[in-house]
């Protein structure tokens, strides 16, 4: 195998991990002319030589965002040599002839300007080169905009960032200098923690210690997917007021644990059971409040968290509940044990 195909087949096994590959043809390998006429049409003078012929990227494809329609054409030049990943000018990219054929990421941009300058099928694409083999490479990304004009972007460790998961966060983080969806997680949290705490101490005499049980209690129940606003009436009897009906849905989900995990056995579940006792017995949490429209607190602090599950998920559902709660024993006296063995905090 000759160097140059080392980086290839690396390439090649990289992007089949994101879904991409000649067998699916969904990946053109040099010549994209069947697998993307519109591209082939866009790059008949875009030759490195620039002598106004043809060009062909090492490799090819177009990704699709899941969370926008933007589609983005993402193009990949590859070198053997690690010196000839990039050439540039005081830091800036040269586009002449010479460097266009021998370094990896000056051609890949120059196709990439070719083809905006032919065709306005192709408003976003990625150029990227690499250069290096099995066990070490370099990877350098540049945008190119739809009037041809390019930016580099920060030196990547592998191509996950272009899967239709990661593109579109990548484009708008990188290309448009947004902030990330997971700082805007984090503050929104925040905010909402900080206010959820508020809320607790003005509407219930709780000590300090319970507020971090009564929200992983909450939270517990709706993890446990048995648990609905609707279930909390406010009712003030001691068989089914709202501290009971929480407690009953948390009790619930131990037991499906405790089903599904041989080890989870009545040491775990008894003390977790024991720290939200205190949410059946204490009056003030599921008597129905004036300032509340008639509701009780647990309702009012339960519909926030629902809020919170749906409206700011991002990913698998123990993550979100778990960061929220991680955010909230940061405002009490708590380590957040009462949660750890269910739904680890990252405190």
């Amino acid at each position: 195998m000759a160097n140059e195909d080392i980086i290839k087949q690396w390439v090649i096994d990289e992007l089949n991990k994101i879904g991409f590959s000649l067998v699916r043809n969904n990946l053109a390998k040099e010549s994209v002319e069947n697998i993307f006429p519109s591209l082939y049409d866009a790059m008949r003078h875009a030759s490195k030589k620039q002598n106004d012929n043809r060009g062909v990227a090492d490799f090819s494809f177009i990704t699709q965002g899941v969370s926008t329609s933007n589609k983005y054409l993402v193009l990949i030049e590859t070198k053997e040599d690690i010196s000839n990943t990039i050439n540039l000018n005081n830091q800036i990219l040269i586009l002449d002839e010479k460097s266009t054929e021998n370094y990896a990421v000056n051609g890949a941009v120059w196709y990439a300007k070719q083809i905006q300058k032919e065709s306005k099928l192709f408003p976003h694409i990625f150029a990227i080169g690499i250069a290096g083999n099995m066990n070490r490479q370099s990877i350098i990304p540049y945008y190119i905009n739809e009037t041809g004009g390019f930016i580099p972007l920060p030196k990547t460790n592998g191509l996950s960032e272009f899967s239709p998961e990661n593109i579109d966060e990548y484009y708008r983080v990188n290309v448009k200098h947004q902030t990330p969806q997971s700082e805007i997680k984090s503050e929104e949290l925040a905010k909402i923690a900080s206010k959820l705490h508020n809320d607790i101490r003005t509407y219930t005499s709780l000590k300090n210690s319970l507020k971090a049980p009564l929200v992983a209690a909450i939270l517990l129940g709706i993890h446990s997917k048995e648990l609905s606003l609707s279930d909390l009436k406010g009712s003030d009897t001691m068989n089914n007021n709202d501290g009971v009906v929480i407690y009953r849905a948390v009790q619930s989900y131990l037991e499906q644990r405790q089903r599904e995990e041989p080890d989870f056995d009545d040491s775990k579940v008894q003390p977790i059971l024991s720290e939200f006792s205190f949410l059946k017995i204490n009056k003030v949490l599921y008597m129905p409040n004036k300032e509340l429209a008639d509701h009780s607190p647990l309702y009012e602090f339960t519909s926030v968290l629902f809020d919170v599950y749906n409206k700011v998920k991002i990913g698998e559902d123990a993550d979100i509940l778990g960061d929220f709660y991680s955010e909230f024993v940061k405002y009490n006296d708590s380590d957040g044990n009462v949660l750890g063995i269910v739904l680890t905090p990252k405190c």
